[in-house]
């Protein structure tokens, strides 16, 4: 190999070559407004419809749509001053020789700016208020220059891991990768800068769970079959996807993949960027986006909403990646919660749930009463509490220092409820009377003046309730019990969001709903094409000749010419009943044009008649021997894989 370049040259290079590409880019807007025009930004567009699959390069790419945010235009004027304040606070850093990351960037941009509008009036208004505007902000810095957050020297959280047999430098040191004990190499998130010193590999295996890895990486898998072991855990972050591309790229290394809703007219909070705020029916704030098919799923630019960490219990708004919507004649789950009145869902839906003094996620179908689910005390700001009232509150009672709202119209309650989650207020609901009605301890005045003069009474029969006592939660969340759960029939359409930064979305009465885990196949997916979304990442970030190596139907079941590899009595033991949600993923990927080759339409189509899938864990279960010494090499050594 050449002779290693210092670390601080190639650091610098990296700096030099972005603020050259930041300054010219910007320097084009600040020619126009010398010339006395009016500056603007054409950014590619960001949508499902400007993202096609390129055949030839084996990535998806984005295609020749743009969007011009134009600084004179009120609607476009707090983005576009958004994307160039960003510019000026990477460029600074850059020139400063800083590593910002991608929270230091939200916080170093974050002010008030301060203005008289036209009629002399002091106003003000801030730059951003979550980090998901910073966020945008950075990636219409991506697209308008072409430089990826990395060529920038933006750092992010750390994710995947590597280790075999190959030594890497990275800053001033060089690491054996195969020399790390039971631990792994970080892979840092500025993978460009990582120095390949030399390789002993043949090929490269990317693990999806982190639990494989470790299994594989303690029998030292990496070292009797010559391999550089990698995982992404779980959905790969964009160094990870980086890191295996260069492996592949650069050194000519094989890569292997080793794998494995909501009603129409339920309650949903959006936050848009050309509406606001908004609340309502989920079909009939999305319905437009959708053309009339039975399965369909569309990416919406700038779209938000609330989503739960579960590790801190905050409830923050955060983009969707892409909403699912399809057709079901199926019977739905109908659950009666304690103070949260009724939630109605898919069986296959996640919710979350408090058990065992942890928070974890279960599908609905195995939720029982009893249970404890998560439900969102407290709900980022929504807006102005005096909604439309006057058609859906029939009247206010009260009970002692109790207030007690009884509505006609449960959407209109659900909304409400949520909105005064907002304020910090803590209402009940309970709709076991014919009637909706919403108690709280305090009145705003806003809905006394949105009632119109609505009627005080007294009498009222309901009384108010407490959380389970010792289950009252932290941070934005708390813990309700499941009263009842029964079956009712359902015809129309269901809809999921994909939410990448918090795996939730929030709806009515404050239930926190688990959107869609990935599958396995679109996991591979997203190494080997790209994603849809960030689909002006692919060209470098995606890995179009990696191969499946996963757990595949055939594996199962045996097909032309080959056998299978579990027994009868094996398969019994070890099989799982796809999901809903596996099944609606199976389908999505047959319409993929990347997944149309013979062999992938065979394995899916298996699955769709077995309705079964296999978890690599239960290989290993079978056996760590089987799985690292047996399984994977004889499935690289005869072909088994899938292009």
């Amino acid at each position: 190999m050449a002779a290693p370049i210092p670390s601080d040259k190639i650091d610098m290079e990296a700096r030099r070559r972005a603020t050259r590409i930041l300054h010219e880019r910007f320097m084009e807007i600040a020619e126009k407004i010398m010339r006395g025009e009016p500056p603007e930004l054409k950014i590619p567009k960001r949508t499902l419809a400007n993202v096609r699959f390129d055949p030839e390069r084996g990535i998806l790419v984005m295609g020749e749509g743009y969007i011009t945010r134009e600084f004179l235009n009120m609607a476009e004027a707090r983005r576009f001053m958004q994307t160039l304040l960003m510019a000026a606070i990477i460029y600074q850093a850059l020139v400063e020789n800083e590593y910002p990351t991608i929270r230091d960037l939200y916080y170093r941009g974050k002010h008030t700016i301060v203005y008289r509008d036209l009629k002399g009036r002091l106003r003000q208004e801030n730059t951003w208020d979550e980090q998901s505007e910073s966020d945008a902000a950075i990636r219409d810095v991506e697209v308008f220059t072409g430089l990826l957050r990395e060529d920038m020297l933006i750092l992010s959280k750390e994710k995947g891991k590597v280790v075999g047999r190959m030594r890497i430098r990275s800053g001033d040191d060089v690491i054996d990768l195969s020399r790390l004990g039971h631990g792994a190499y970080a892979i840092e998130s500025t993978p460009d800068l990582i120095e390949f010193v030399d390789v002993d590999a043949e090929f490269v295996l990317v693990v999806e769970k982190d639990a494989v890895f470790q299994q594989l990486h303690r029998v030292k898998f990496w070292d009797k079959y010559k391999a550089i072991l990698v995982t992404g855990a779980g959905q790969p972050d964009r160094a990870t996807r980086r890191f295996v591309r260069r492996l592949n790229e650069e050194l000519g290394l094989p890569v292997y993949i080793l794998t494995d809703s909501i009603p129409a007219d339920e309650l949903v909070i959006l936050r848009d960027p050309s509406l606001g705020t908004v609340m309502g029916g989920v079909e009939d704030l999305l319905s437009t986006y959708f053309t009339g098919g039975e399965r369909e799923w569309a990416v919406v630019e700038g779209l938000e909403v609330p989503a739960l960490n579960p590790a801190t219990g905050k409830i923050t708004w955060s983009p969707v990646g892409y909403i699912y919507r399809h057709y079901i004649e199926d019977t739905i789950l109908k659950m009666e919660i304690e103070n949260r009145g009724t939630v109605r869902v898919t069986k296959a839906h996640s919710l979350f749930l408090y058990r065992n003094g942890r928070i974890t996620v279960a599908p609905a179908s195995s939720i029982k009463p009893g249970d404890l689910i998560v439900v969102a005390s407290k709900l980022p700001p929504l807006g102005d509490l005096g909604v439309s009232l006057s058609r859906t509150l029939e009247r206010i009672e009260t009970n002692g220092d109790r207030y007690h709202l009884a509505f006609n119209n449960t959407l209109e309650a659900k909304a409400l409820f949520n909105k005064l989650l907002s304020t910090g207020l803590h209402p009940t609901v309970d709709e076991g009377s014919g009637e909706t009605l919403i108690s709280l301890d305090h009145l705003p005045l806003q809905l006394s003046a949105a009632a119109g003069g609505s009627p005080v009474g007294s009498g009222v029969r309901l009384t108010p309730k407490t959380l389970v006592s010792g289950h009252r939660g932290w941070g934005d969340i708390e813990f309700a019990r499941v009263l009842s759960v029964e079956e009712e029939d359902y015809q129309g359409y269901v809809y999921d969001f994909m939410v990448p930064e918090g795996n939730s979305f929030v709806g009515g009465y404050g239930i926190v709903y688990h959107n869609s885990d990935p599958y396995g196949f679109y996991i591979y997916s997203v190494y080997k094409v790209g994603s849809i979304q960030l689909s002006y990442e692919s060209e470098r970030l995606a890995t179009p000749k990696a191969r499946f190596l996963g757990v595949s139907m055939t594996d199962i079941f045996g097909g032309p010419g080959k056998k299978p590899w579990l027994s009868e009595r094996e398969r019994k033991n070890f099989i799982i009943r796809a999901t809903d949600r596996d099944i609606k993923r199976a389908r999505e990927l047959l319409s993929y044009s990347w997944f149309q080759t013979k062999k992938w339409k065979r394995e899916l189509k298996i699955f769709l008649k077995k309705k079964a899938k296999l978890e690599i864990e239960a290989l290993a279960s079978k056996g760590l021997k089987f799985l690292a010494f047996e399984y994977i090499p004889r499935k690289i050594e005869t072909g088994d894989w899938i292009e």
